[in-house]
């Protein structure tokens, strides 16, 4: 090895808000700001100092201080300062792959503002990373990745060092990894006093050359980097002196020192001579071998995960997609680009680690983030209705006033789909006894009569005035266009016609060894006396049996880490299939096109921890649990709905489902982020994991569900969920697969140093009573089996489907004062007026359908590069390649393959090393009027740029 090349890098890791809330960090981090400011002026030789790999500081910092954007714009484009390429620095775990585009480009749009973004791949603290990183990554040509938490004992089976090639499944991209193997600071809080004999920075010296010492046994380049800073750290005035001491008096001994960002360290690397000799690594980094990975918060405040869910749903799926579709076939719609970039920046806003982990003080959590959420939720909405009116403007509707009214079913996936939809209907008793369900008529927009039913549900207080009430007609939407629409009708004052038993599609219940039991044309299902339930799929003729058990287990842990009794303490385990004496009540509820079991459950539990933490309380509360598990005509999707009433402290509730499958490498699989992992079930063995700096535990992460596939029989099992993002996959003693699924994790600490699941503490020991969550929480789960893996009975868009329900759409009642999207209030519609419309397009339509089930579809939006085009993002499931073609409703002009910040793909990739399968991932191969073809290679993320002719 020869000399080396060392980069300092100045810079400070920014938690927006975690043992603080946001606006004292803020204020804190003015002060940083100003510091730097002062150094800047006062010191032409402090030549850089990075801002944390993220831009959100800066939008943060001028928004106190704007006069201040000339001088940010300046230092910036100078190389001073450095900024981006994230938005936040996000968990990656706990948001979608598109959520993490859309991190990227915002953080590309705000550094390119000023200037210049730092194209390194530097997010330092997240609680490991996901096996596509490499992919998302190079699709912003960003060639690297600079991390310190998340690597097993892969590093060292493999012989790794700091620098080694990440590759992403089946070669899908590659990128440089740097692991930080002695964190994030390692040269933080250098010693500024000047010993006075010498003159010189004799401690901070010293101990630089000690850590560049120690950082070489790990590196295979003569590229060092340090990094001088930490969580809240400022910058330190000394820096541009010590470097100057540096290489005055080691440059020749030892190796040239440079204060620079992490992407001029970068660059040195790449061009460093032993880059060809690095070794490669494939998958996630999920492991904690040298830094806490803090898996736990996987299942802190669950309320955050399936909220987050929701605004990710709302603006993927629903909001970019509907806008595109309506500024596509309306010319005189105005596309929101920057109303749906607001949406996403206050989502955005929740997805740093200490905040979309739930592992700050209770104030960050249950005020600043429940607004952030509520105003992106709100935002996505109300672009949602707004699109409504004016697609509904353009179509050919055929509304007569006051004797029809349309409905509009949305269908969010690029395939043909059919599934149960609910219009709310608000009334009072005048108005019942004029419209009601017997006086009611569903028809489609050829005229056939549609059957439906009527039940009691609640709507939003706001949207009831005094003496009102609510209730739903519920009906099957059959074969409802691929993205598309398909119109309904409601005609109050004539009759339904159509009687339950003209159902070709049925669900039927009944009794069979005294058991009661519901069935449709898929699965015939069993409740038990004890709550749970046995599965027939008649498909394949296949039982699964005692599922949907629940267990809940006492936690001694904090919002970091799940933590069971040490050696000192004693759990008291529930498990409800034990002891029918917890069920409350059975019944069973058949509306002809769906049916359902409910199980109340009484769960007498354990207050909280005993006051000395040796056991859980004498004491008991009754938690009310009630599960909702439902069969629709048409769908092979068993819908699981639970509500808990929660008044229990330091416990973990999950529920159980045996598949009884056994995997004959003892191996399951995980949804991810654009792919799927398959992950053993086994944890290394104790003696092996000693030395870890937190031992592997058997939680782990999962998208939108999980699955076991039993080779032998050819038949797979999967739980799919709606946020809920933990699970276990238990190995049972006959070698079956059982899976468990965390509802609620319940704590009170935001760290404490004495659990029996990692050493000491990963924060502040500070109260957090919210964290217990005491309140009425509702979880939705899905369960589907197959012939087949998780592929051939494509669970992956049976996944998506449950994740994306159909949206309903009632055009008028967004002209009246209640602007309700789907819910109809006659008294106030009788004063709309029908739609004046175009009638341009068909009132059942399909933008764009997708062929082939490997390929799914993840983004349908405008172009933000390209004000004439849109965008559609695709993705290989599979690990092999796949041809499909996607059709469309409007004629083509132009289309290109473009990278995920939709720019035109540059080929030219080096060094060498770094070359894979994401160049030419996708071809196009044909292109028709309205249509065209291509080829996908596998696990790759392709995206489109149309230009449409309009």
């Amino acid at each position: 090895m020869g000399k080396k090349k060392i980069i300092i890098t100045p810079e400070t890791h920014w938690d927006r808000e975690w043992y603080l809330p946001f606006q004292e960090y803020r204020a804190k981090l003015t002060m940083l700001m100003d510091s730097l400011l002062k150094i800047y002026e006062s010191d032409l030789n402090y030549s850089n100092f990075t801002l944390d790999g993220q831009t959100v500081p800066i939008e943060d910092y001028l928004e106190v201080k704007p006069e201040k954007e000339t001088l940010i714009k300046k230092y910036v484009q100078e190389g001073k300062l450095s900024i981006g390429p994230f938005y936040v620095l996000p968990d990656t775990y706990l948001i979608s792959g598109e959520a993490m585009i859309r991190n990227l480009m915002m953080g590309h749009k705000v550094a390119n503002k000023f200037g210049r973004v730092m194209k390194a791949g530097y997010i330092p603290d997240p609680f490991g990373h996901f096996a596509q990183m490499p992919q998302i990554l190079a699709g912003f040509g960003i060639n690297s990745i600079l991390f310190a938490r998340g690597f097993g004992d892969e590093f060292e089976k493999l012989g790794l060092n700091m620098e080694f090639i990440w590759e992403a499944p089946s070669n899908a991209g590659r990128i440089l990894g740097i692991h930080l193997i002695k964190g994030y600071g390692s040269v933080a809080n250098l010693d500024p006093t000047i010993d006075q004999k010498t003159g010189l920075y004799k401690n901070s010296l010293q101990r630089v050359k000690s850590v560049v010492d120690d950082l070489s046994k790990y590196t295979a380049t003569d590229v060092i980097i340090l990094n001088n800073g930490s969580d809240h750290l400022f910058p330190q005035p000394h820096i541009s002196s010590l470097v100057k001491q540096w290489n005055e008096l080691y440059s020749n001994e030892i190796g040239y020192m440079e204060q620079a960002d992490f992407e001029k360290y970068i660059k040195l690397v790449l061009e460093d001579s032993n880059i060809r000799s690095l070794k490669f690594y494939r998958g996630e980094l999920h492991g904690g071998r040298y830094n806490y990975l803090l898996s736990g918060v996987l299942s802190t405040r669950m309320w955050i995960k399936i909220w987050n869910k929701l605004c990710e749903s709302r603006l993927e799926r629903y909001t970019e997609p509907f806008s595109t579709i309506t500024w596509l076939l309306n010319k005189n719609y105005e596309y929101p680009q920057n109303y749906i970039w607001t949406a996403w920046k206050w989502l955005l806003r929740n997805h740093p680690h200490d905040s979309i982990c739930g592992c700050s003080i209770d104030s960050v959590h249950d005020m600043e983030m429940q607004t952030r959420f509520r105003w992106s939720e709100q935002i996505g909405l109300e672009i949602f209705k707004n699109t409504a009116i004016s697609l509904s403007e353009v179509m050919d509707l055929n509304t007569k006033e006051g004797e029809q009214f349309p409905i509009l079913v949305y269908n969010p996936s690029p395939w043909k789909r059919s599934s149960i939809v609910t219009i709310p209907i608000i009334s009072d008793k005048e108005m019942y006894n004029i419209i009601n369900p017997d006086q009611m008529k569903i028809i489609d927009s050829n005229g056939n009569k549609v059957f439906f039913v009527e039940e009691e549900i609640d709507i939003e207080p706001r949207y009831l005035q005094l003496g009102e009430f609510s209730y739903s007609l519920n009906f099957l939407a059959e074969d409802v266009p691929p993205l598309g629409i398909k119109t309904y009708y409601l005609i109050p004052g004539e009759p339904p016609e159509v009687k339950e038993q003209n159902l070709v599609d049925r669900v039927i219940d009944g009794k069979e060894n005294g058991r009661s039991f519901i069935e449709n044309k898929f699965y015939k299902i069993f409740v038990n006396n004890n709550g749970t339930i046995d599965i027939l799929d008649k498909e394949i003729n296949t039982w699964f049996k005692n599922l949907a058990y629940l267990e809940d287990v006492g936690d001694w842990g904090d919002e970091y880490d799940f933590s069971g009794p040490n050696e000192n303490q004693i759990d008291k385990i529930i498990i409800t299939k034990s002891n029918q004496d917890f069920v409350q009540n059975i019944n069973v509820t058949n509306y002809g096109i769906s049916a359902t079991f409910s199980v109340v459950y009484n769960l007498d539990l354990p207050v909280s921890l005993s006051e000395d933490r040796k056991c859980r309380s004498d004491e008991t509360e009754t938690n009310i649990v009630e599960l909702y598990i439902s069969l629709n005509a048409a769908e092979k999707k068993i819908y699981i709905d639970i509500n808990v009433d929660n008044y229990s402290s330091d416990h973990r509730l999950r529920i159980m489902f045996p598949s009884g499958l056994k995997s004959n490498d003892n191996c399951i699989d995980a949804d991810s982020h654009f792919c799927v992992l398959h992950r053993s079930v086994k944890l290394p063995p104790k003696a092996e994991t000693k030395n870890w700096a937190q031992p592997p535990v058997p939680t782990h992460h999962q998208n939108h569900f999980v699955s076991v596939y039993d080779e032998s029989r050819d038949v797979s099992f999967s739980v799919l969920n709606f946020g809920l993002p933990e699970y276990e996959a238990i190995l049972e003693k006959n070698g079956s697969i059982t899976f468990a699924i965390t509802l609620l994790r319940c704590i009170g600490w935001l760290s404490r140093p004495d659990l029996a699941t990692r050493s000491t503490n990963a924060g502040p020991s500070l109260s957090t009573p919210s964290a217990q969550c005491l309140d009425v929480y509702s979880f939705s789960l899905c369960l589907t089996s197959g012939k087949g893996n998780w592929l051939k009975s494509k669970t992956h868009k049976i996944a998506d489907e449950f994740i994306h329900q159909f949206e309903v759409i009632n055009p008028l009642s967004l002209l009246t004062s209640m602007r309700h999207l789907n819910a109809f209030s006659f008294r106030q519609m009788n004063f709309v007026k029908p739609i004046k419309s175009t009638k341009m397009v068909s009132s059942n339509f399909s933008i764009c359908e997708l062929e082939n089930d490997a390929i799914i579809m993840s983004a349908f939006k405008r172009s933000d590069k390209d004000e004439d085009s849109f965008i559609i993002r695709v993705v290989n499931m599979s690990s092999e390649n796949q041809k499909s073609k996607i059709k469309l409703m409007i004629p083509i002009e132009k289309i290109s393959i473009v990278n995920l910040n939709e720019e035109e793909i540059t080929s030219d990739v080096k060094p060498e090393i770094l070359k894979s399968n994401l160049e030419n991932g996708v071809i196009i191969q044909k292109i028709e009027s309205n249509s065209f073809e291509f080829e996908i290679k596998p696990n790759i993320i392709g995206t489109f740029k149309i230009k449409p002719k309009l």
